[in-house]
């Protein structure tokens, strides 16, 4: 035996290669250990050579290595680098799971004549996408997405060699699958951490690893062996050849562990198959059975039954395999459903035996449409079964059905797989506005609607495109888990805001093609409603308030039935808000006009679709009429002839018509006031007739309308004060707020009404506030009481049905400064001290109002100064801001103001409130990701100078995206043009192209310029206008 393993390493030494030294070597090694306890005297010399020529060989390898290592790599990294490419790819639609995305990943050329470029199937996507390459000198060409494998990760980008004009000579890397051996060294070269040319060593280190799992949601390879090497790839390098010394594509970088050095390559064979396919024109052929199998060794086989003959017949053809293929999964109503089972070990297909999934695959690619027979063992006993091979193509979606952000398609092969659910049904890729309403999840299948089953998009468009916009649809869905229980979500249809468009693949240009649908009627359904007498009628939607018996007391009846819940979907996201769909509690405040207050937690924009509840039993549409620029309350208008009138009344309140204020600011009420004499919070004249330590009554209800009923005391009655933060978004300001002992802790409810336990009388609304929002962009609430002549005003537009389309405010934000520090620190007069503290003495309080910031533009901005102690107004003294009303009566142009300044109190003789609108921003435009917009409100409180339009969002998966865009900043120029305002932004922006090149200059909040540039794509990212229009009372959309 020693002589024997003597030649072997004779005859190997004399061309020696890394791979083979490491190989043999190791052989040797082993053999020589082995040998050597039963190795006689006689054989010693034997084993002395063995070992000799072991070190030769180890010495001649080693001398060859540097020149290897240098030379070998030295020359075929320089030429493989010139034909491998940077692609950056935008996904513009959710698809199959994947959410819209920009990124940059790596791809190599394969075939310079074609333009045919290599990379992975998660870089093409099976979803649209719009992708470019980058050479190695920074050369730039289109790409067109022409292959993506349906299970494994690869597929094929094709650019035209005729448009790269300065890399005259492109090569092409060779595939060479049969090159991979273990202990061969790699480059892994590509754009690893998006950096630009990374080249990373390693050491193929195993040719049969198991597929990498990425997730129980998303995209895995199946059906495949993977090689693993520790070079630590990581994002951007996908796609990159794993090359040899010789400069040879061996493998395809795929992915990597996160906590480790692990990367994982994908094997080539199936790879070269289809790229041969490609090159001749032939459509790449792929079969299957819908049954994933896994590699299991034999000693786990025999466990599962198989026979040792068979065992037997198996090593002799393979001796090199050391496993079977087991099945490991069957989709149901697949063409394996019932034939074969988990657990059944594949033994033979066609006559031929199998172990490897190379062979299998072979085997199904070639026969799509055939039944093949297939044997297996289950159990320990052999079966013979046919099995017909399905197109693995016709079971991948190529078509998406948009509706705004919603996205629909069909139940791909990869979700059915996670799913273990037939491939069948309609997927929720991106539930948008209209499902989340619906309170349909990201990741649904839909399998019915109205009834009617859904096997495919096609079912979901013939049944949901004929039916008119407010139609309010019953939609069954389930989600991953829990699996076995089936969901209803009531949609309703909007044709107008969501119009449905169908996109359908296009393999020769890449594109996906709008496609024509049934086009949906232009009725509008709205819901009917038998009104019911007032006792009560079989016939009535809603029972009558008096028959209520959920709650003890027929005041607290009353209350709750002027309460409701709103539900506010966001069309865009502007004015610095970064979610799209919020909820609170209105309260009506005249229920014959239909008019609902809410707090502007729950209403931050116009741009938006509200639904109103009722009594948790009736959904009615409502638009939004007044936003207040400062206070923090909105109003909102439903249909009443909607409504059943017993069903509904108004809030019982009654607010002072006719008073008359006395030297010492308090009033005189000749009117009724439910609320007595109280406090008017936003500029306003009243004294407060509720104090710490009081009780009142708490009557609220939660988002299922569950009521909340408690005794709570007034805990502390001070102004609010709202976080810093550095994005501009509403903040109500200049506001008293009551907090409470008891309702803070209560779990639930959105909101309520506070009234004196002994009369019943109202005396606040439990409102909400918004804080900012969390990392993950959701909205912090906290809730405050709000005392109720903040209302006066609102309910007497109400009334009136006079909702102003402008308001005075005044435009400062104010702080406070205590009385010690003016007097001591800021040097206020004695006399000015007494004045105040005679009047602080009445309105418990020991601060005076100090200018923070004023509205940026604003008259008042070039009067007051930041740190302006406020003093008098018109000449009466200042304690807090229910002294500035006189400020924003309609019949004063302006008023004196009286401010401590440096230690000199300084008059200003005119100072004047600002006018603003009363919906927010009313002019919209999204152009190329970028949501444009006036600049808004908050931004202007916080004192930037309006230089531009305003950038509010930058939608993911765009051109905006692509190149970086940042959001909350002025765009001042397009292409050198001044865009000032929005007409002349879309001036600027409508000569442009598609595909043509826009510099955009912008300037940040704090005032640092940058330029962006942008190459516009109108195909999947069409420019939307949206304009409020006054005398209609409608937003307006158009598409150009």
């Amino acid at each position: 035996m020693p002589e024997k393993q003597y030649e072997f390493i004779r005859a190997t030494m004399g061309q020696p290669t890394a791979a083979a030294v490491v190989t043999v070597a190791a052989a040797a090694t082993a053999v020589a250990t082995l040998l050597w306890p039963a190795s006689s005297h006689k054989d010693s010399k034997a084993i002395d050579a063995l070992e000799t020529a072991l070190h030769d060989l180890q010495q001649r390898h080693a001398s060859t290595a540097s020149i290897d290592n240098h030379d070998d790599w030295e020359k075929s990294l320089d030429w493989a680098l010139a034909a491998i490419v940077s692609i950056q790819v935008m996904h513009v639609a959710s698809f199959d799971g994947a959410s819209p995305a920009c990124s940059v990943a790596t791809g190599f050329i394969v075939d310079r004549t074609r333009g045919l470029i290599l990379t992975n199937r998660h870089v093409v996507t099976p979803g649209p996408v719009v992708a470019d390459a980058v050479f190695v000198n920074h050369e730039e060409v289109p790409l067109v997405p022409i292959y993506r494998d349906p299970v494994h990760d690869f597929g094929f980008f094709r650019f035209d060699p005729a448009q790269v004009r300065f890399q005259t000579d492109l090569p092409e890397i060779p595939l060479r699958p049969d090159l991979a051996k273990v202990g061969t060294p790699i480059r892994v070269v590509g754009n690893d951490n998006a950096e630009k040319v990374q080249i990373l060593p390693g050491i193929l280190a195993k040719l049969d690893r198991a597929a990498p799992q990425y997730g129980l949601t998303g995209y895995n390879d199946f059906n495949t062996f993977y090689y693993a090497a520790a070079s630590s790839t990581s994002g951007g390098s996908s796609g990159s050849p794993v090359l040899n010394a010789q400069g040879m594509a061996i493998a395809l970088n795929a992915g990597g562990a996160t906590n480790a050095a692990s990367s994982y390559y994908l094997p080539l064979d199936r790879v070269t198959r289809a790229l041969k396919l490609l090159q001749q024109g032939e459509v790449v052929t792929r079969g299957t059975w819908q049954t994933i199998f896994r590699h299991v060794p034999f000693d786990e086989a025999r466990q599962l039954g198989l026979p040792p003959d068979i065992e037997t017949i198996v090593r002799e053809l393979f001796p090199l395999g050391l496993g079977v293929l087991v099945v490991d999964q069957v989709l149901p109503e697949g063409p394996a459903d019932g034939l074969l089972h988990v657990g059944d070990i594949l033994v033979s297909v066609s006559g031929a035996h199998v172990t490897t999934f190379i062979c299998v695959e072979s085997v199904l690619d070639s026969h799509v449409g055939q039944s093949l027979n297939v044997e297996v063992v289950r159990g320990g006993r052999l079966l013979h079964v046919a099995i017909r091979v399905q197109d693995l193509h016709g079971i991948s979606p190529c078509k998406y059905f948009q509706m705004g952000s919603t996205v629909l398609h069909d139940l791909s092969y990869q979700q059915a797989r996670n799913l273990s659910w037939p491939v069948r049904g309609v997927y929720v890729s991106n539930p948008g506005h209209l499902f989340v309403q619906a309170d349909i999840p990201r990741g649904a299948l839909i399998v019915s609607v109205q009834g009617v089953p859904m096997s495919n998009l096609d079912d979901f468009i013939r049944v949901f495109s004929p039916l008119a916009t407010g139609t309010r649809v019953c939609v069954h869905f389930i989600v991953p888990s829990p699996r076995h229980v089936t969901y209803c979500g009531i949609v309703t249809v909007d044709h107008r805001w969501f119009p449905g468009q169908l996109r359908v693949r296009n393999d020769d240009d890449g594109l996906w093609q709008s496609v024509a649908t049934q086009t949906p009627p232009q009725s509008v359904v709205v819901p009917v409603v038998n009104h019911a007498n007032g006792h009560g009628s079989e016939t009535s939607v809603l029972p009558p308030i008096h028959a209520s018996s959920a709650v003890p007391t027929a005041t607290t009846t009353t209350l709750l039935a002027a309460m409701v819940i709103v539900r506010v979907d966001l069309l865009v996201m502007v004015d610095g808000i970064v979610w799209s769909g919020f909820d609170g509690i209105g309260y009506i405040v005249n229920a014959t006009k239909g008019y609902v207050l809410v707090d502007r937690a729950t209403v931050h924009s116009g741009l938006g679709n509200v639904v109103i509840t009722i009594a948790a039993a009736l959904d009615v549409p409502a638009t939004i009429r007044y936003i207040d620029p400062m206070a923090n309350f909105a109003i909102l208008q439903y249909d009443p002839n909607l409504v059943d009138p017993h069903s509904v009344t108004t809030l019982p309140l009654k607010v002072a018509t006719d008073r008359s204020t006395s030297d010492d600011g308090t009033c005189s009420n000749t009117a009724e006031s439910v609320a007595d004499v109280v406090e008017i919070v936003w500029f306003g004249r009243f004294r407060p007739s509720v104090a710490v330590g009081d009780t009142l009554q708490f009557v609220g209800v939660t988002r299922s309308w569950h009521v909340v009923a408690q005794r709570s005391t007034v805990t502390k009655i001070d102004r609010l004060v709202l976080p810093a933060s550095s994005t501009p978004y509403f903040r109500p300001g200049n506001v008293r707020v009551w907090s409470f002992d008891q309702i803070a802790t209560i779990s639930g409810p959105l909101g309520g009404v506070l009234t004196d336990p002994s009369t019943g009388h109202v005396k606040a609304l439990w409102l909400q506030f918004c804080h900012g929002f969390e990392d993950d962009h959701s909205p912090i609430i906290r809730h405050y009481g709000a005392p109720i002549p903040l209302l006066e005003n609102a309910i007497g537009w109400c009334d009136r049905d006079a909702i102003p389309a402008m308001v005075k405010v005044v435009p400062i934000e104010f702080g406070t400064t205590k009385l010690s520090t003016a007097r001591d620190g800021l040097g206020l007069s004695s006399e000015w001290i007494h004045r105040l503290e005679t009047k602080h003495r009445r309105d418990n309080t020991r601060y005076i109002l100090t200018v923070t910031r004023c509205l940026a533009g604003s008259q008042a901005s070039t009067e007051l100064c930041s740190g302006d102690l406020i003093l008098s107004v018109n000449g009466d003294v200042v304690a807090n801001e229910s002294d500035l009303s006189v400020w924003c009566d309609d019949d004063v142009a302006s008023v004196e103001v009286v401010v401590l300044r440096n230690k000199v109190a300084v008059t200003l003789p005119a100072v004047e409130a600002e006018r603003l609108g009363t919906m927010g921003t009313t002019h919209v435009i999204v152009w190329c990701g970028l949501v444009i917009q006036p600049p808004p409100l908050a931004v202007l409180q916080m004192g930037f100078v309006h230089t531009g339009v305003y950038i509010a969002q930058v939608y993911a998966g765009t051109p905006a995206d692509k190149c970086a865009v940042y959001t909350q900043r002025f765009l001042v120029e397009v292409n050198d043009i001044p865009t000032p305002t929005m007409e002349a932004f879309v001036a600027a922006v409508r000569g442009l192209g598609h595909h043509a090149s826009a510099r955009l200059k912008t300037i940040s909040l704090n005032t640092r310029v940058r330029m962006f540039t942008l190459k516009t794509e109108y195909h999947y990212n069409p420019t939307v206008e949206y304009k409020y229009e006054d005398d209609l009372r409608r937003w307006s959309i158009t598409k150009w």
